[in-house]
């Protein structure tokens, strides 16, 4: 497993040709900004798509309803890359950036909560499945993501008002 959040590993993938400084000029900040928002979009959909299911010790009815061999598309949320190397098969999954989204399956899936539990637990990276995320038991984990990002968004309003305010009276 391999796991380099500055992109480094990510050089090889693109060509020197690829790579200019025109292209790095054009990726402007409101674009970083609105792949932020859409990430944090996705998590909030998610958490209010789960809100109707309640986590519990007893066995899911739901998570016999997804197979080992099914893929779940798998969100990054977080800047710059990440990578995954599959214990099992080998198989490499590489996010980009944020926003970035791979199909693993639920048996890649439970490797990697294994092997690597961070990748889920923490998270780096979100299911887009309710049945995966019922399967791993990750609502706790992604309602926790949506309320930070909810306090950040808050706290952002709020010093932006209060910023408004000063330059009106000056």
């Amino acid at each position: 497993m391999q796991l380099l959040i500055d992109g480094s590993d990510i050089k090889g993938d693109i060509s020197k040709d690829e790579i200019n400084n025109d292209t790095i000029r054009n990726e402007s900040k409101n674009s970083i900004e609105n792949t932020k928002g859409n990430v944090i979009g996705a998590i909030n959909d998610i958490v209010s798509d789960l809100e109707d299911f309640e986590e519990s010790d007893e066995k899911d009815n739901s998570i016999e309803d997804i197979g080992m061999n099914e893929e779940v598309p798998c969100m990054s949320i977080q800047f710059g890359g990440i990578v995954y190397t599959s214990p099992i098969t080998g198989a490499t999954y590489k996010w980009h950036k944020i926003g970035d989204v791979e199909y693993l399956t639920i048996k890649e899936l439970t490797s990697m909560n294994n092997s690597k539990p961070v990748f889920l637990n923490r998270p780096w990276i979100i299911l887009q499945d309710i049945r995966a995320i019922n399967k791993f038991r990750l609502m706790s984990k992604y309602e926790e993501v949506a309320k930070v990002n909810q306090l950040k968004n808050y706290s952002q309003q709020v010093i932006i008002s209060l910023l408004k305010r000063q330059l009106k009276v000056h």
